[in-house]
Order: structure tokens, then sequence, then C-alpha cells
């Protein structure tokens, strides 16, 4: 996490007041008992996607929601073909916050099947 986000967000969630969270400041491969499942998980991974730690244990806990943020869409497409049996998409979008360049953001907010 960038220095500072985790105050942030934890303001943010004071502010409309979401009382039900944790932030887990972590390697995910390192924090993966944290997955479990009646929760919604937040995902951003770096470039190579995610760690198959991590996949193992969603696949195992099941959360019902999972909000996938991805700077590689080839890595969040190849997570998610390891994910779909169990969920399937309710809504995706890239976005372009770096203009002539090649990167993209990908965002992808799967339901549990």
């Amino acid at each position: 996490m960038t220095p500072g986000s985790q105050e942030l967000a934890i303001r943010n969630a004071e502010q409309n007041r979401v009382g039900n969270f944790e932030f887990i400041e972590s390697l995910a491969e390192e924090s993966v008992s944290a997955i479990a499942p009646n929760q919604i998980l937040i995902l951003d991974p770096p470039r190579v996607g995610l760690h198959n730690k991590v996949i193992e244990k969603i696949i195992e806990e099941s959360p019902k929601h999972i909000i996938y943020l991805s700077c590689n869409p080839k890595t969040q497409a190849a997570n998610y073909a390891a994910l779909q049996e169990q969920y399937k998409i309710r809504w995706m979008r890239a976005y372009n916050f770096y203009p002539h360049t090649p990167h993209v953001e990908s965002l992808l907010v799967l339901d549990k099947r």
C-alpha cells in the first residue's frame, strides 16, 4: 500500500459509516488465512497477477464477491480463468489512467455462482 493510504481508507470508511472491514497490509500470499466465505475481497496484485496460494485459498473459501483491479489484463484474464467455475463477471471496465502509454487498468467485479 502507498504510505498513508490505509489511514485515508479508514477515514473514508468512518465518513461513510462502514464498520465491518479489515485492512491487511502484507503480501497476499502471506495473509491468505484472512480470506473467508462471507466477505467482499478486494484485490490489486502486482503485474505478475495473483500468487497461486491466493487463487487456491479463494477457491477453497469462496468469498461472496471479489473486486479485482489489475494493471495487467493478461494476468487478470489468466487468474479469472482459474476462478471462473466459481465466479461470474458482474461488471468489468478498462481505465486509461496513463494516456499515450500501453498501460491500462482493468477492473472486474465477480460474484459467486
